[in-house]
């Protein structure tokens, strides 16, 4: 059954009960009535599409996901106003049945009968928004429960694929090979795969300031050198501004690494990397251009799906990804995050 059909289905026994509730207590205190019940029933009836347009308001001010004491106060003026359409129809309706002649009616009987319909749209409001705060605490819990599961899938894919035995073995090859031509150059080796092997440890699902994020990137990106040594040539231009912003963790990396694996290392001379990262107002400006052509392989990857699944997971639609052939020689990764 749909969301619709369960809201429309409670919607009538909801009502249905009142009316029902309401007729009965009447019958309490004055004898049954055709006329009488078929004003209970059109009552109802209204009662109940006017709690469905108070719900159309809830939805177009978005009270359920951002409310404040403005859209509160707007949202007890609307009940106010529906109790009061609501005993006006019900006025008038008195009228037209003829239940109770017009000389009997007043406005004192009028005013008692306004607050006892508030309430019960005051009621009808509260376990209507309850119901949706506490689907959407279930939603959050689910998404976390996501980032849990991404962010350990991440942990395994760092350690079969970043810190795997192959990444290794050049790593450490190509410091072998240093120690007696370039000491130095192997010691500052060893300094990077160090920060390298501690960042990609601390894995969580709290965010990180991005001059961390730039460190460990730079750190890969000097144990790839060591590698494609003349191939591979990089530059990063940072916004002092952004210094502090916060992101997550090895976002930046994956585009990296998204960029040599099928950028440089299929390019027989090797090619250039540059990451420009920028903050316009709120918004986290990140662009990773690489050597190369994009291919299907290198635009619909695990690197890439990785990243956008945590994006979505992070920020929702807050974000845009997009990876294209800037021109004949280059891609181009731009990532867009609404701070």
């Amino acid at each position: 059954m749909t969301r619709q059909k369960i809201y429309w289905l409670c919607q009538t026994i909801g009502w249905f009960c009142y009316g029902t509730l309401g007729f009965l207590i009447f019958l309490e205190y004055y004898e049954y009535s055709a006329k009488w019940l078929l004003f209970y029933s059109l009552a109802t009836v209204f009662v109940l599409l006017v709690s469905h347009l108070l719900r159309a308001f809830i939805k177009k001010q978005n009270i359920v996901n951002h409310y404040n004491f403005k859209k509160f106060l707007l949202l007890v003026l609307a009940i106010l106003i529906s109790s009061i359409i609501v005993n006006i129809f019900s006025t008038l309706l008195i009228l037209i049945i003829q239940i109770i002649p017009f000389n009997e009616l007043s406005i004192s009987r009028f005013m008692v009968y306004v607050p006892q319909t508030f309430s019960f749209l005051i009621i009808w409001v509260l376990i209507y928004l309850g119901i949706h705060f506490l689907e959407k605490n279930k939603e959050q819990r689910i998404k976390n429960l996501e980032m849990q599961l991404n962010m350990k899938e991440l942990q395994l894919n760092a350690l079969k694929a970043q810190i795997s035995p192959h990444f290794m073995f050049n790593c450490l090859s190509d410091i072998r090979a240093l120690i007696i031509e370039n000491p130095q150059k192997a010691r500052d080796m060893m300094t990077h795969i160090s920060g390298f092997l501690r960042y990609t440890y601390r894995f969580t699902l709290e965010k990180v300031e991005l001059h961390e994020e730039l460190e460990f990137v730079k750190d890969y990106l000097e144990l790839q050198k060591m590698h494609f040594e003349e191939r591979l040539v990089y530059k990063i231009n940072v916004d002092e501004k952004t210094s502090e912003v916060k992101i997550p963790p090895v976002i930046i990396q994956q585009l990296v690494e998204n960029a040599i694996k099928h950028g440089i290392e299929k390019t027989i001379n090797g090619g250039v990397i540059n990451v420009h990262i920028s903050l316009l107002d709120d918004l986290l400006l990140i662009k990773v251009e690489n050597s190369g052509q994009l291919s299907e392989e290198s635009s619909g990857g695990t690197g890439i799906k990785n990243i956008k699944k945590r994006l979505t997971l992070l920020f929702g639609e807050k974000f845009n990804f997009n990876i294209v052939n800037n021109d004949s020689e280059n891609v181009l990764a731009t990532l867009k995050i609404d701070l």
